[in-house]
């Protein structure tokens, strides 16, 4: 992630190496992620709070976990 002006990815990977779902908000959308992430849900910004509220659901069912498609601008709704 661009924080200011350096990618940053440290936390992400310290989430991803526990098997942690996360979700990234970013205004480039999934394009902008590394590849190792291309599985990560992606929010655009302007953060939408409902899909954001979608996306956590998503990660909290026990089927869903480890598994997460993108939502916002990346696809045109939520599941």
């Amino acid at each position: 992630m661009n924080l200011n002006g350096e990618r940053s990815f440290s936390v992400a990977d310290a989430l991803q190496a526990r098997g942690i779902p996360m979700v990234f908000v970013t205004g480039c959308g999934a394009r902008g992620l590394e590849r190792e992430y291309a599985k990560a849900r992606t929010l655009q910004k302007t953060l939408d709070v409902d899909l954001l509220a979608v996306a956590i659901e998503d990660m909290t069912q026990p089927a869903n976990a480890g598994s997460a498609p993108a939502v916002g601008l990346d696809s045109e709704r939520p599941r």
